[in-house]
């Protein structure tokens, strides 16, 4: 079916057909849930732009799988998707190297365990 909705919408002619716009509104609906989803129940910032990177991604082959009016919006999609993707694996980078770094960087500061006190 979707491939002849595909097929359908690729005149120009029915660009306002109503299952486009059907799908174009469940596909932004499904996007905007999941999305809440991802940034109220995922803690890290690192996990949530990764995540919110791959669903804009997956929105963007959506769109410019299934609605020929919003081909042009589908790149876009992309790169943004790419944008949010390297920056959460760039904040989980730099955040590990600032944790390996500081460790190592004044072991003098390092907290010891205090030892439990003596019973006479």
């Amino acid at each position: 079916m979707a491939l002849l909705l595909a097929e359908d919408l690729a005149d120009p002619e029915k660009l306002l057909h109503p299952a486009a716009i059907a799908i174009y509104l469940l596909l932004t609906a499904a996007f905007l849930a999941v999305a809440f989803v991802i940034l109220r129940k995922v803690s890290s910032y690192e996990a949530k732009l990764i995540l919110l990177g791959l669903l804009v991604v997956v929105v963007a082959i959506g769109y410019g799988a299934f609605l020929a009016p919003t081909m042009a919006l589908a790149p876009s999609l992309v790169k943004i998707g790419v944008i949010l993707v390297l920056g959460g694996i760039a904040i989980s980078v730099l955040s590990y190297l600032r944790g390996a770094a500081g460790e190592t960087a004044n072991p003098a500061k390092a907290v010891t365990p205090e030892a439990p006190p003596h019973e006479s």
